[in-house]
């Protein structure tokens, strides 16, 4: 999946209890449509959660 969004704050690494560690971070996206009909703009927000597995390495790049 692919999103283009702004980070809330910048990234978490996590450690599991079995020595694993995990990126958490959360991706703001503001979207719009124009209802059929109409001149207005609806505008919404949505947050996506986060989690990367792959490497904590990425960490220091997600900064606000």
């Amino acid at each position: 999946m692919v999103f283009i969004g702004r980070l809330t704050k910048d990234a978490v690494v996590n450690q599991l209890k079995d020595e694993r560690k995990v990126v958490n971070f959360t991706v703001v996206v503001n979207d719009g449509y124009k209802p059929k009909g109409s001149e207005e703009w609806k505008t919404y927000t949505s947050f996506f959660n986060c989690a990367y597995w792959v490497s904590a390495a990425i960490a220091p790049l997600l900064k606000k």
